[in-house]
């Protein structure tokens, strides 16, 4: 008859043809079941310390891939149990939120004060410059021991010889920087270029 299936045609048609889909139904049910219970930050991190990561910002997928991405490389959650409060002592104490729209309106002059406060840039660096160190004539570039690299940009000129002297790097005004040698007066104007 015209219509019906043989049983080995039922069969197939019915259980054989989905089989490609079935990993994918394992999977939406396994995230399913996943998205249920705290992730692996969640259950890592206080919510205090979730939130100051900013991982709340995340969507569900995405802090689905981290926790996914989390548990392929063999982090686990810790044993129950209080944390030891050094943990929670070594943290810095939380940032302030700026006012945002039309409570930031007209006081721009302290939201920039905030914003840098909150930001915690120094308005100095101390560091070394290995080796011999013979001054500055031009274009000099100072190569410092903490890996940063600081170039000459005004056109002074400043001749001594010394073995790994200290430098400090002080902000200016107006953006600017300057570098002194620990010990000498003179200075140089500088910009950071690695």
């Amino acid at each position: 008859m015209p219509g019906l299936l043989s049983p080995a045609a039922s069969f197939r048609r019915i259980w054989v043809r989905p089989l490609p889909w079935l990993p994918l139904l394992g999977a939406l049910a396994v995230a399913s079941l996943e998205a249920a219970e705290p992730g692996v930050l969640e259950r890592l991190l206080t919510p205090d310390e979730f939130l100051r990561a900013g991982l709340n910002k995340l969507s569900p997928e995405e802090l689905a891939f981290l926790d996914a991405r989390l548990a392929r490389a063999g982090v686990s959650t810790p044993q129950a149990g209080p944390r030891p409060p050094a943990a929670d002592a070594a943290l810095p104490p939380p940032l302030p939120q700026l006012p945002q729209g039309e409570a930031a309106f007209g006081n721009e002059p302290e939201l920039h004060a905030q914003a840098e406060r909150m930001q915690r840039v120094p308005t100095s660096i101390r560091s070394r410059i290995p080796g011999a160190f013979t001054g500055w004539e031009g274009k000099t570039d100072f190569h410092l021991e903490n890996g940063q690299v600081w170039r000459q940009v005004d056109g002074s000129r400043f001749s001594v010889s010394l073995v790994d002297p200290t430098v400090v790097i002080e902000k200016g005004l107006l953006g600017a920087f300057y570098l002194r040698v620990e010990g000498y007066g003179s200075s140089v104007k500088v910009k950071r270029v690695h």
